[in-house]
């Protein structure tokens, strides 16, 4: 993502910038949502950024997403696809990707759509299991899904969230 992210500020620079002011690229990284919110604050306070591309997950885009609307910066979102990453939206969040519930409710409905009649079976008689991490990512697709599941009229014979750090998902095996 950061070398995308240099080579269009090199593009836009190279083309006389934005209304003929050059762009100056910051660079910085935090893996966990208190590292990704420490950095978005020594960006925007050391460095005087006034916007944030990109976090590369939905847990530490809301939390830059706190510090941006405290300080008035512009949050733009490349792939954190948690439905909570718009909550309570300012204005000052952008996101070009897509959500997450429509990921886990087109799953469903691309399975009662065109799955069910390639498997030979009435959709009614579909049984699913939706199982998700307890992320916002990973509980936004699985809200998704299970709407779909309800619209369409698929039983979910079994719907469960794991902890995301976990190394041992046979409960879950078990479950299903």
């Amino acid at each position: 993502m950061v070398d995308a992210t240099r080579i269009a500020v090199d593009m836009i620079n190279e083309a006389g910038g934005v209304n003929g002011t050059q762009i100056t690229l910051a660079v910085g990284d935090g893996a966990s949502s208190s590292e990704a919110s420490t950095e978005a604050t020594r960006m925007i306070d050391s460095e005087g950024v006034n916007l944030i591309f990109g976090s590369m997950s939905s847990g530490n885009a809301n939390a830059i997403r706190s510090v941006t609307e405290r300080s008035n910066v512009v949050l733009w979102e490349t792939s954190a696809v948690a439905d909570s990453v718009l909550d309570g939206d300012s204005g000052l969040t952008f996101r070009i990707c897509d959500q997450g519930s429509y990921r886990g409710y087109n799953a469903v409905r691309f399975l009662a759509e065109e799955l069910a009649g390639a498997l030979g079976k009435e959709v009614s008689a579909l049984k699913i299991a939706v199982i998700n991490e307890d992320s916002s990512y990973g509980e936004s697709i699985a809200e998704g899904a299970l709407e779909a599941a309800r619209e369409f009229g698929i039983t979910v014979a079994y719907n469960e969230a794991y902890d995301a750090s976990t190394t041992d998902v046979s409960s879950t095996v078990m479950g299903i």
